[in-house]
Protein backbone atom coordinates (compact mmCIF):
# COMPACT_ATOMS: atom_id res chain seq x y z
CA UNK A 1 0.00 0.00 0.00
CA UNK A 2 1.40 3.41 -0.66
CA UNK A 3 2.29 5.25 2.61
CA UNK A 4 1.04 8.36 4.04
CA UNK A 5 3.63 10.86 2.72
CA UNK A 6 3.19 9.24 -0.51
CA UNK A 7 -0.34 9.66 -0.84
CA UNK A 8 -0.06 13.28 0.35
CA UNK A 9 2.83 14.07 -2.27
CA UNK A 10 0.37 12.46 -5.19
CA UNK A 11 -2.41 15.16 -3.57
CA UNK A 12 0.39 17.76 -4.23
CA UNK A 13 1.19 16.66 -7.54
CA UNK A 14 -2.36 16.94 -8.53
CA UNK A 15 -3.16 20.14 -6.94
CA UNK A 16 0.06 21.75 -8.87
CA UNK A 17 2.30 22.04 -6.23
CA UNK A 18 4.91 19.71 -4.50
CA UNK A 19 4.36 20.04 -0.54
CA UNK A 20 1.23 19.05 1.32
CA UNK A 21 -2.10 20.35 1.95
CA UNK A 22 -5.58 19.14 2.92
CA UNK A 23 -7.67 17.65 0.77
CA UNK A 24 -11.26 19.66 1.09
CA UNK A 25 -13.41 19.18 -1.59
CA UNK A 26 -14.91 21.95 -3.18
CA UNK A 27 -18.06 23.99 -1.24
CA UNK A 28 -21.25 24.18 -3.45
CA UNK A 29 -21.93 27.38 -3.13
CA UNK A 30 -18.13 28.20 -4.54
CA UNK A 31 -18.98 26.88 -8.00
CA UNK A 32 -20.29 28.50 -10.95
CA UNK A 33 -24.06 26.37 -12.23
CA UNK A 34 -22.89 26.83 -16.05
CA UNK A 35 -19.02 25.78 -15.60
CA UNK A 36 -19.55 23.36 -12.68
CA UNK A 37 -16.04 24.96 -11.38
CA UNK A 38 -14.87 27.60 -8.92
CA UNK A 39 -15.71 30.69 -9.43
CA UNK A 40 -12.52 33.28 -10.22
CA UNK A 41 -14.63 36.54 -10.80
CA UNK A 42 -18.27 35.59 -8.85
CA UNK A 43 -21.10 38.29 -9.94
CA UNK A 44 -24.67 38.22 -8.87
CA UNK A 45 -27.43 38.84 -11.54
CA UNK A 46 -30.48 40.38 -11.74
CA UNK A 47 -32.62 37.54 -10.29
CA UNK A 48 -30.09 37.60 -7.98
CA UNK A 49 -28.07 34.14 -8.77
CA UNK A 50 -24.84 34.36 -8.73
CA UNK A 51 -21.97 33.05 -11.58
CA UNK A 52 -18.14 33.11 -12.74
CA UNK A 53 -17.91 36.58 -14.42
CA UNK A 54 -16.23 34.81 -17.80
CA UNK A 55 -19.32 32.62 -18.59
CA UNK A 56 -22.35 34.41 -17.49
CA UNK A 57 -20.90 37.07 -19.88
CA UNK A 58 -20.41 34.59 -22.73
CA UNK A 59 -24.23 33.27 -21.92
CA UNK A 60 -25.31 36.96 -22.68
CA UNK A 61 -23.15 37.42 -25.56
CA UNK A 62 -24.97 34.64 -27.09
CA UNK A 63 -28.06 36.11 -27.33
CA UNK A 64 -30.01 34.91 -24.49
CA UNK A 65 -32.16 36.85 -22.12
CA UNK A 66 -32.72 34.09 -19.31
CA UNK A 67 -31.51 33.24 -15.88
CA UNK A 68 -29.25 30.19 -16.44
CA UNK A 69 -30.61 27.96 -13.36
CA UNK A 70 -34.24 29.29 -13.58
CA UNK A 71 -34.63 30.48 -17.20
CA UNK A 72 -36.08 33.56 -15.60
CA UNK A 73 -36.51 36.64 -17.79
CA UNK A 74 -33.74 39.22 -17.35
CA UNK A 75 -34.77 42.79 -17.74
CA UNK A 76 -31.13 43.94 -16.40
CA UNK A 77 -28.25 42.40 -17.77
CA UNK A 78 -25.97 44.55 -15.16
CA UNK A 79 -23.47 42.23 -13.48
CA UNK A 80 -22.83 42.98 -10.01
CA UNK A 81 -19.25 42.08 -8.43
CA UNK A 82 -19.83 39.34 -5.11
CA UNK A 83 -16.44 40.68 -3.35
CA UNK A 84 -17.79 39.14 -0.17
CA UNK A 85 -17.86 35.52 -2.21
CA UNK A 86 -14.93 36.12 -3.95
CA UNK A 87 -12.68 37.02 -0.50
CA UNK A 88 -14.26 34.04 0.84
CA UNK A 89 -13.61 32.07 -1.91
CA UNK A 90 -9.55 33.29 -2.26
CA UNK A 91 -9.32 32.73 1.77
CA UNK A 92 -10.42 29.34 0.95
CA UNK A 93 -8.54 28.75 -2.26
CA UNK A 94 -5.45 30.22 -0.08
CA UNK A 95 -6.07 28.06 3.15
CA UNK A 96 -5.76 24.79 0.37
CA UNK A 97 -2.52 26.37 -0.43
CA UNK A 98 -4.41 25.59 -3.92
CA UNK A 99 -2.77 26.42 -7.19
CA UNK A 100 -5.67 24.98 -9.32
CA UNK A 101 -5.61 27.37 -12.12
CA UNK A 102 -2.25 25.91 -13.02
CA UNK A 103 -2.40 23.85 -16.35
CA UNK A 104 -0.36 20.62 -17.38
CA UNK A 105 1.10 22.63 -19.79
CA UNK A 106 2.86 24.56 -17.22
CA UNK A 107 4.06 21.99 -15.21
CA UNK A 108 7.63 20.18 -15.50
CA UNK A 109 7.17 16.91 -17.78
CA UNK A 110 8.27 15.04 -14.56
CA UNK A 111 5.49 16.11 -12.97
CA UNK A 112 3.27 15.19 -15.46
CA UNK A 113 4.68 11.66 -15.71
CA UNK A 114 4.60 11.11 -11.70
CA UNK A 115 0.69 11.89 -11.69
CA UNK A 116 -0.08 8.78 -13.77
CA UNK A 117 2.66 6.81 -12.59
CA UNK A 118 1.61 7.12 -8.50
CA UNK A 119 -2.00 6.39 -9.39
CA UNK A 120 -1.59 3.49 -11.12
CA UNK A 121 0.50 1.76 -8.51
CA UNK A 122 -2.10 2.31 -6.06
CA UNK A 123 -5.08 3.10 -8.28
CA UNK A 124 -7.86 2.26 -5.58
CA UNK A 125 -6.07 4.42 -3.29
CA UNK A 126 -7.09 7.23 -5.39
CA UNK A 127 -9.10 10.08 -3.54
CA UNK A 128 -12.45 11.61 -5.35
CA UNK A 129 -10.73 15.54 -5.92
CA UNK A 130 -7.64 13.71 -7.64
CA UNK A 131 -10.38 12.70 -9.99
CA UNK A 132 -12.79 15.68 -9.82
CA UNK A 133 -9.55 17.60 -10.84
CA UNK A 134 -8.59 15.45 -13.96
CA UNK A 135 -11.97 16.76 -15.31
CA UNK A 136 -11.40 20.21 -14.25
CA UNK A 137 -7.54 19.89 -16.40
CA UNK A 138 -8.92 18.40 -19.36
CA UNK A 139 -12.26 21.10 -19.95
CA UNK A 140 -9.65 23.38 -19.51
CA UNK A 141 -7.88 23.13 -22.84
CA UNK A 142 -7.21 20.66 -25.37
CA UNK A 143 -3.31 20.59 -24.84
CA UNK A 144 -4.37 18.92 -21.83
CA UNK A 145 -6.80 16.73 -22.80
CA UNK A 146 -4.16 15.42 -25.35
CA UNK A 147 -1.56 15.37 -22.32
CA UNK A 148 -3.76 13.46 -20.26
CA UNK A 149 -4.34 11.03 -22.68
CA UNK A 150 -0.47 10.28 -23.08
CA UNK A 151 -0.23 9.33 -19.46
CA UNK A 152 -2.49 6.87 -19.60
CA UNK A 153 -5.20 8.01 -17.43
CA UNK A 154 -8.35 7.31 -19.80
CA UNK A 155 -7.63 3.28 -18.69
CA UNK A 156 -7.12 4.51 -15.00
CA UNK A 157 -10.64 6.24 -14.95
CA UNK A 158 -11.92 2.73 -16.97
CA UNK A 159 -10.66 0.34 -14.12
CA UNK A 160 -11.84 2.64 -11.23
CA UNK A 161 -15.08 3.29 -12.89
CA UNK A 162 -15.79 -0.24 -12.80
CA UNK A 163 -14.08 -1.24 -9.55
CA UNK A 164 -15.97 1.49 -7.71
CA UNK A 165 -19.84 0.03 -8.83
CA UNK A 166 -21.56 -0.54 -5.89
CA UNK A 167 -18.54 0.44 -3.55
CA UNK A 168 -17.40 4.01 -3.62
CA UNK A 169 -20.64 5.98 -5.54
CA UNK A 170 -19.00 9.14 -4.89
CA UNK A 171 -15.70 8.42 -6.80
CA UNK A 172 -17.74 6.65 -9.67
CA UNK A 173 -19.44 9.37 -10.59
CA UNK A 174 -16.19 11.63 -10.62
CA UNK A 175 -14.80 9.03 -13.01
CA UNK A 176 -17.46 9.00 -15.17
CA UNK A 177 -17.53 12.89 -15.21
CA UNK A 178 -13.59 12.69 -16.19
CA UNK A 179 -14.18 10.06 -18.74
CA UNK A 180 -17.45 12.30 -20.26
CA UNK A 181 -14.81 15.27 -21.22
CA UNK A 182 -12.05 13.50 -22.04
CA UNK A 183 -11.97 11.91 -26.15
CA UNK A 184 -12.16 8.01 -25.91
CA UNK A 185 -11.46 5.38 -28.31
CA UNK A 186 -14.27 3.43 -30.03
CA UNK A 187 -12.75 0.08 -28.32
CA UNK A 188 -12.63 2.44 -24.65
CA UNK A 189 -16.50 3.41 -25.26
CA UNK A 190 -16.94 -0.49 -26.20
CA UNK A 191 -15.67 -1.58 -22.80
CA UNK A 192 -17.98 1.19 -20.76
CA UNK A 193 -20.87 0.07 -22.85
CA UNK A 194 -20.79 -3.02 -22.67
CA UNK A 195 -19.89 -3.01 -18.71
CA UNK A 196 -22.08 -3.10 -15.97
CA UNK A 197 -22.06 0.18 -14.88
CA UNK A 198 -23.83 1.13 -17.79
CA UNK A 199 -27.05 0.92 -16.30
CA UNK A 200 -26.04 2.51 -13.09
CA UNK A 201 -24.79 5.71 -15.36
CA UNK A 202 -28.82 5.54 -16.81
CA UNK A 203 -30.19 5.25 -13.65
CA UNK A 204 -29.53 8.41 -12.37
CA UNK A 205 -30.63 10.56 -15.18
CA UNK A 206 -33.78 11.70 -13.08
CA UNK A 207 -30.91 11.65 -10.06
CA UNK A 208 -31.92 15.38 -7.67
CA UNK A 209 -28.01 16.00 -7.68
CA UNK A 210 -27.49 17.73 -10.87
CA UNK A 211 -23.65 17.24 -11.42
CA UNK A 212 -24.40 13.20 -11.16
CA UNK A 213 -27.03 13.79 -13.69
CA UNK A 214 -25.37 15.95 -15.90
CA UNK A 215 -22.03 13.43 -15.74
CA UNK A 216 -23.89 10.96 -16.83
CA UNK A 217 -25.72 12.33 -20.02
CA UNK A 218 -22.65 13.55 -20.95
CA UNK A 219 -20.83 10.40 -20.99
CA UNK A 220 -23.62 8.83 -22.67
CA UNK A 221 -23.76 11.42 -25.36
CA UNK A 222 -20.02 10.29 -25.62
CA UNK A 223 -21.09 6.41 -25.85
CA UNK A 224 -24.00 6.66 -27.78
CA UNK A 225 -21.57 7.24 -31.02
CA UNK A 226 -20.71 3.91 -30.97
CA UNK A 227 -23.55 1.93 -32.83
CA UNK A 228 -23.81 -1.24 -30.85
CA UNK A 229 -23.35 1.30 -27.40
CA UNK A 230 -26.24 3.02 -28.62
CA UNK A 231 -28.40 0.02 -28.85
CA UNK A 232 -27.45 -0.82 -25.26
CA UNK A 233 -28.22 2.34 -23.76
CA UNK A 234 -31.90 2.20 -25.59
CA UNK A 235 -32.41 -1.25 -24.19
CA UNK A 236 -31.65 -0.30 -20.56
CA UNK A 237 -35.20 -0.25 -19.01
CA UNK A 238 -36.61 3.39 -18.74
CA UNK A 239 -33.68 5.48 -20.16
CA UNK A 240 -35.39 7.03 -22.80
CA UNK A 241 -38.41 7.55 -20.53
CA UNK A 242 -35.95 9.51 -18.19
CA UNK A 243 -34.66 11.31 -20.84
CA UNK A 244 -37.95 12.45 -22.46
CA UNK A 245 -38.62 13.65 -18.45
CA UNK A 246 -35.31 15.62 -18.19
CA UNK A 247 -36.47 17.66 -21.41
CA UNK A 248 -39.92 18.39 -20.84
CA UNK A 249 -39.21 19.27 -17.05
CA UNK A 250 -35.93 20.56 -17.12
CA UNK A 251 -35.05 24.07 -18.32
CA UNK A 252 -31.55 24.87 -17.34
CA UNK A 253 -29.89 25.02 -21.19
CA UNK A 254 -26.78 23.24 -20.91
CA UNK A 255 -28.62 20.31 -19.77
CA UNK A 256 -31.31 20.35 -22.36
CA UNK A 257 -28.47 20.97 -24.97
CA UNK A 258 -26.68 17.85 -23.95
CA UNK A 259 -30.61 15.81 -23.55
CA UNK A 260 -31.20 16.85 -27.12
CA UNK A 261 -27.66 15.48 -28.56
CA UNK A 262 -28.60 11.97 -26.51
CA UNK A 263 -31.92 11.99 -27.72
CA UNK A 264 -31.27 12.78 -31.47
CA UNK A 265 -28.62 9.95 -31.34
CA UNK A 266 -31.02 8.05 -29.89
CA UNK A 267 -33.89 8.56 -32.40
CA UNK A 268 -31.43 6.92 -35.11
CA UNK A 269 -32.77 3.76 -34.52
CA UNK A 270 -36.26 3.39 -35.87
CA UNK A 271 -37.86 1.63 -32.87
CA UNK A 272 -36.75 4.33 -30.73
CA UNK A 273 -38.43 7.31 -32.87
CA UNK A 274 -41.62 5.23 -33.02
CA UNK A 275 -41.45 4.91 -28.86
CA UNK A 276 -40.62 9.02 -28.49
CA UNK A 277 -43.37 9.89 -30.49
CA UNK A 278 -46.15 7.98 -28.86
CA UNK A 279 -45.01 9.30 -25.67
CA UNK A 280 -45.18 12.81 -26.86
CA UNK A 281 -41.88 14.26 -27.49
CA UNK A 282 -42.90 16.17 -30.64
CA UNK A 283 -45.50 18.11 -28.81
CA UNK A 284 -42.79 18.52 -26.22
CA UNK A 285 -40.11 19.73 -28.80
CA UNK A 286 -42.41 22.25 -30.75
CA UNK A 287 -43.61 23.92 -27.45
CA UNK A 288 -39.62 24.61 -26.28
CA UNK A 289 -39.20 25.61 -29.74
CA UNK A 290 -41.85 28.23 -29.63
CA UNK A 291 -40.20 29.89 -26.69
CA UNK A 292 -36.56 29.35 -27.39
CA UNK A 293 -34.06 32.41 -27.90
CA UNK A 294 -30.97 30.73 -28.08
CA UNK A 295 -29.36 29.38 -31.69
CA UNK A 296 -27.62 26.54 -30.54
CA UNK A 297 -30.68 25.21 -28.32
CA UNK A 298 -33.23 26.20 -31.61
CA UNK A 299 -30.86 24.04 -33.98
CA UNK A 300 -30.71 20.67 -31.56
CA UNK A 301 -34.87 20.71 -31.65
CA UNK A 302 -34.97 21.04 -35.41
CA UNK A 303 -32.31 18.62 -35.86
CA UNK A 304 -34.48 16.11 -33.71
CA UNK A 305 -37.85 16.99 -35.40
CA UNK A 306 -36.19 16.31 -38.36
CA UNK A 307 -35.01 12.73 -37.77
CA UNK A 308 -38.51 11.98 -36.18
CA UNK A 309 -40.38 13.18 -39.42
CA UNK A 310 -38.29 10.35 -41.01
CA UNK A 311 -41.08 8.17 -39.54
CA UNK A 312 -44.97 8.87 -40.97
CA UNK A 313 -46.63 9.47 -37.22
CA UNK A 314 -44.24 11.86 -36.39
CA UNK A 315 -44.57 13.96 -39.25
CA UNK A 316 -48.89 13.50 -38.44
CA UNK A 317 -48.42 14.37 -35.04
CA UNK A 318 -46.62 18.05 -36.38
CA UNK A 319 -49.47 18.16 -38.28
CA UNK A 320 -52.15 17.10 -35.46
CA UNK A 321 -50.13 19.65 -32.91
CA UNK A 322 -51.61 23.24 -32.78
CA UNK A 323 -48.26 24.61 -31.75
CA UNK A 324 -45.94 22.54 -34.08
CA UNK A 325 -46.29 24.13 -37.27
CA UNK A 326 -46.85 28.24 -35.85
CA UNK A 327 -43.31 27.47 -33.95
CA UNK A 328 -41.56 25.92 -37.15
CA UNK A 329 -42.38 28.44 -39.54
CA UNK A 330 -41.54 31.03 -36.84
CA UNK A 331 -38.07 29.33 -36.89
CA UNK A 332 -37.24 30.42 -40.61
CA UNK A 333 -36.16 33.64 -40.41
CA UNK A 334 -34.80 33.23 -36.49
CA UNK A 335 -31.57 32.69 -35.19
CA UNK A 336 -29.64 31.06 -38.34
CA UNK A 337 -29.43 29.71 -41.46
CA UNK A 338 -29.18 26.33 -40.11
CA UNK A 339 -32.33 26.63 -38.78
CA UNK A 340 -33.96 28.16 -41.74
CA UNK A 341 -32.47 24.88 -43.55
CA UNK A 342 -33.82 22.57 -41.22
CA UNK A 343 -37.13 24.23 -40.88
CA UNK A 344 -37.62 24.36 -44.46
CA UNK A 345 -37.42 20.63 -44.76
CA UNK A 346 -39.72 19.40 -41.66
CA UNK A 347 -42.17 21.94 -43.20
CA UNK A 348 -42.01 19.98 -46.47
CA UNK A 349 -41.92 16.96 -44.51
CA UNK A 350 -44.83 17.82 -43.01
CA UNK A 351 -46.66 18.81 -46.62
CA UNK A 352 -45.65 15.57 -47.35
CA UNK A 353 -48.34 13.62 -45.44
CA UNK A 354 -51.35 15.73 -46.27
CA UNK A 355 -50.44 18.40 -48.62
CA UNK A 356 -53.79 20.24 -48.62
CA UNK A 357 -54.04 20.48 -45.01
CA UNK A 358 -50.19 20.84 -44.28
CA UNK A 359 -50.31 23.60 -46.83
CA UNK A 360 -53.28 25.75 -45.09
CA UNK A 361 -51.34 25.00 -41.92
CA UNK A 362 -48.05 26.84 -43.12
CA UNK A 363 -50.55 29.48 -44.71
CA UNK A 364 -52.58 30.01 -41.87
CA UNK A 365 -49.09 30.56 -39.42
CA UNK A 366 -47.56 33.45 -42.14
CA UNK A 367 -45.20 31.11 -43.79
CA UNK A 368 -45.48 32.65 -47.30
CA UNK A 369 -44.44 35.92 -45.77
CA UNK A 370 -41.81 33.60 -43.86
CA UNK A 371 -40.63 31.77 -47.06
CA UNK A 372 -40.25 34.87 -48.50
CA UNK A 373 -37.93 36.72 -45.98
CA UNK A 374 -36.05 33.65 -46.40
CA UNK A 375 -35.60 34.24 -50.09
CA UNK A 376 -34.40 37.66 -49.59
CA UNK A 377 -31.83 37.39 -46.69
CA UNK A 378 -28.29 36.29 -47.61
CA UNK A 379 -28.77 32.65 -47.01
CA UNK A 380 -27.09 29.91 -49.38
CA UNK A 381 -28.65 29.69 -52.62
CA UNK A 382 -29.83 26.06 -51.66
CA UNK A 383 -31.86 27.26 -48.80
CA UNK A 384 -33.22 29.46 -50.98
CA UNK A 385 -34.20 26.96 -53.70
CA UNK A 386 -36.03 25.09 -51.08
CA UNK A 387 -38.08 28.12 -50.14
CA UNK A 388 -39.01 28.49 -53.72
CA UNK A 389 -40.19 24.67 -53.69
CA UNK A 390 -41.88 25.14 -50.87
CA UNK A 391 -43.78 27.90 -51.93
CA UNK A 392 -44.51 26.92 -55.46
CA UNK A 393 -46.64 24.13 -53.67
CA UNK A 394 -48.31 26.53 -51.34
CA UNK A 395 -49.15 28.89 -54.15
CA UNK A 396 -51.00 25.85 -55.79
CA UNK A 397 -53.02 25.47 -52.98
CA UNK A 398 -53.75 29.12 -52.32
CA UNK A 399 -55.40 28.70 -56.19
CA UNK A 400 -57.69 26.56 -54.91
CA UNK A 401 -58.63 27.53 -51.17
CA UNK A 402 -58.28 31.68 -51.42
CA UNK A 403 -59.65 34.02 -49.17
CA UNK A 404 -59.04 37.75 -48.82
CA UNK A 405 -56.38 37.04 -46.09
CA UNK A 406 -54.11 34.83 -48.48
CA UNK A 407 -55.12 36.29 -52.03
CA UNK A 408 -53.15 39.37 -51.12
CA UNK A 409 -50.29 37.28 -49.84
CA UNK A 410 -50.58 34.96 -53.43
CA UNK A 411 -50.32 38.75 -55.21
CA UNK A 412 -46.80 39.56 -53.37
CA UNK A 413 -45.48 36.07 -53.95
CA UNK A 414 -46.24 36.93 -57.94
CA UNK A 415 -44.44 40.19 -57.88
CA UNK A 416 -41.53 38.81 -55.79
CA UNK A 417 -40.72 35.36 -57.60
CA UNK A 418 -40.56 34.83 -60.62
CA UNK A 419 -41.82 30.55 -60.94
Amino acid sequence: MMDHDAKRQLEGCIHGSSHHRKSVEIPHSFMCPISLDVMRDPVTIWTGHTYDREFIRRWFDEGHNTCPLTMQIVEEKTLIPNHMLRSIIQNWLQYRDDSWMITLEERPASSQAEILSELRKEAMDVKCSVVDRIRQLAKENECNKSKIMNTGAISLLISLLLFDLNRRPERFFASVGALAVLPLTLEEKREVGKSKALCTICSHLLCPNFKKSLYSLELLTSLAEVDEVKLLISQVPGTITSLLQLLKWRSFARLVHVVLRLLSLLASIRSNRLYMIRAGIVETLTTRLSQVENREQAEHLLNLLQILCTATEGRAKMLEHPVAVPAIVRSLTKLSESCSTMAIDVLWAICEVDPEEGGQAIVRSEGIVQLLLVIQSNCSSTTKYRAVVLLKLLRGLMGRHRNSRNSAQNKLMSATIVV
